[in-house]
C-alpha cells in the first residue's frame, strides 16, 4: 500500500495528515515561518515516498496583500504578520535594509521598535525575518518601494542596485 499526505494550507498555519500503508495516521499543525516549514519538509522527507491525496484551496477569506508585501511573503519574510501596518516605520526600515541587500535576521531585527520585540518575542521575530532572498528579489524589493523612500536612499549614497552592491562588496567603483 502507498503512503499518502494531505496538506491544508492557511495564512498562518499548515495542517498535515499522513497515512502510511498500514493505515497509521499522523496529524500535525505547523506555522508558516521558515524554521517551521523546514521542520515540515523534514517530516515529509522522512515519510517518503509521499503522494498527495488531493488538492483543495482554502475556503476562507482571501487576503489581499500589496505587491511589496506579497514579494516579502514569497521570500518567507513574514514581518507584516507582527506589525500594526505595512506603513509603520519598522516595516519601512526592514524593507529599506532588504533593498540594500541586508538579509541577516539579526540586523533586520535592529530595525524593529522595542515594543514590538517585547510584545511578540525575539525568537518569533527572528523566525519571521528568516527567509530566502535572492539578488533578483532584492532588486524587485527596491523597485516596489515607494518612490519617495527610494529618493531618500539615493540622497544618502546607499547602493541602489545589484551592480552597485556588488561593487561596494568587492571594493570596486560602479560603472557609469
Amino acid at each position: 500500500m502507498r503512503t499518502v499526505c494531505g496538506l491544508d494550507v492557511h495564512k498562518d498555519s499548515v495542517f498535515v495528515c499522513i497515512m502510511n500503508g498500514n493505515r497509521k495516521k499522523f496529524e500535525a499543525r505547523y506555522g508558516v515561518l521558515t524554521p517551521e516549514l523546514e521542520a515540515l519538509r523534514q517530516l515529509l522527507l522522512g515519510h517518503a515516498p509521499v503522494q498527495p491525496a488531493h488538492l483543495r484551496p482554502e475556503q476562507g477569506k482571501v487576503y489581499k496583500l500589496a505587491k511589496l508585501d506579497a514579494l516579502l511573503q514569497r521570500c518567507n519574510i513574514r514581518i507584516s504578520n507582527y506589525l500594526s501596518s505595512t506603513d509603520s516605520r519598522s516595516y519601512k526600515e526592514v524593507v529599506r535594509l532588504l533593498s540594500e541587500g541586508e538579509t541577516s535576521p539579526g540586523r533586520l531585527m535592529e530595525a524593529l521598535h522595542g515594543r514590538t520585540v517585547n510584545r511578540v518575542g525575539r525568537e518569533t521575530l527572528k523566525s519571521a525575518l528568516t527567509g530566502v532572498v535572492t539578488e533578483t528579489d532584492i532588486d524587485l524589493i527596491e523597485q516596489y518601494r515607494p518612490k519617495e523612500e527610494r529618493h531618500e536612499s539615493e540622497s544618502s549614497g546607499r547602493p541602489q542596485n545589484a551592480h552597485d552592491r556588488l561593487a561596494r562588496d568587492e571594493g570596486r567603483c560602479p560603472l557609469p
